[in-house]
């Protein structure tokens, strides 16, 4: 079997997989917050959809929902054990999230 990285313990389960590192949580959980108010602010003067419509904000949130599977659950935990996964956080990072977060 091909380690991603090497570890002692036993693969993760499902239920097991988080990657819960403040130096994860706490960036990701500003973005989130800091872009939620700004638009929250931006369409309270403007109205909604003004300037960033929601698409684009739908966009935005399933760019930080995949970047939380990239990172917290599963992949980060999974990609210790499983090449595949490993690939699979590696390809969420650098073709899925960028454009959604940007769009």
């Amino acid at each position: 079997m091909a380690l991603a990285h090497q570890t002692g313990d036993g693969p993760p389960t499902w239920g097991t997989a988080w990657t819960l590192s403040p130096w994860v949580l706490l960036p990701w959980l500003a973005l989130g917050v800091l872009y939620a108010a700004g638009l929250a602010r931006l369409w309270r003067r403007a109205g909604t959809g003004a300037g960033i419509d929601r698409l684009q904000a739908t966009g935005f949130a399933g760019g930080m929902l995949a970047l939380a599977l990239a990172t917290i659950w599963p992949f980060d935990a999974m990609g210790e054990w499983s090449l595949a996964a490993h690939i699979g956080q590696h390809m969420l990072l650098l073709a899925l999230v960028p454009p959604l977060l940007l769009a």
